[in-house]
């Protein structure tokens, strides 16, 4: 599920920038900024899409395990729900055109900041909806970050991804509903 968000948010962005005259090729990876070594991440003059953290919608914890079937109901595992914070980091030879495409890639996201499958056909049939927001980080956060990846600081900007789940479709128990209320005295 991580991995299909988040390519499914490149392969987006991607088409976007494909689309505006100046941009014209492959221009965003799924990278880790710690990738040093990684030719398609250091030698990419482009953006780095990169996962920072993964936390629990907590708003969607206390789900029922119970789920009706028919004429039964199937107990499983309650469905996890996640969010995923990544960086939109932008790493082009010029300065001034890593800023150019960051501003880009922040149109993009504030025109694009729900998808669904009736407004993205081509999202994974295991998603259902995927929200984003920016993230709000302050200097210090920002600072801390970038140095414990001992990646040297790029142009960037942060988003959280609301809600990713994993669905529990693993059946553990299949319980017959009540089919009568007769009550024997």
């Amino acid at each position: 599920m991580i991995y299909y968000s988040l390519d499914f948010i490149k392969s987006q962005l991607n088409g976007y920038l494909k689309n505006l005259d100046r941009w014209g090729k492959t221009m965003v990876i799924l990278s880790g900024l710690s990738e040093k070594n990684s030719e398609s991440s250091s030698q990419h003059d482009g953006i780095r899409l990169s996962l920072l953290n993964i936390c629990q919608e907590s708003t969607m914890k206390n789900q029922k395990p119970f789920r009706r079937s028919g004429i039964e109901f199937e107990r499983s595992s309650p469905a996890l729900s996640f969010n995923l914070d990544f960086l939109i980091s932008a790493n082009c030879s010029k300065y001034e055109e890593s800023l150019k495409l960051l501003s880009d890639a922040i149109n993009f996201f504030q025109s694009h900041n729900y998808f669904d499958h009736s407004r993205s056909p081509d999202l994974s049939d295991q998603i259902q909806k995927l929200s984003l927001s920016i993230l709000d980080n302050d200097f210090s956060e920002l600072s801390h970050f970038w140095s414990s990846h001992g990646a040297t600081y790029l142009p960037s900007i942060a988003y959280r991804m609301r809600i990713v789940s994993f669905d529990g479709s693993d059946i553990k128990e299949r319980i017959p509903a009540v089919s009568s209320h007769d009550i024997n005295d």
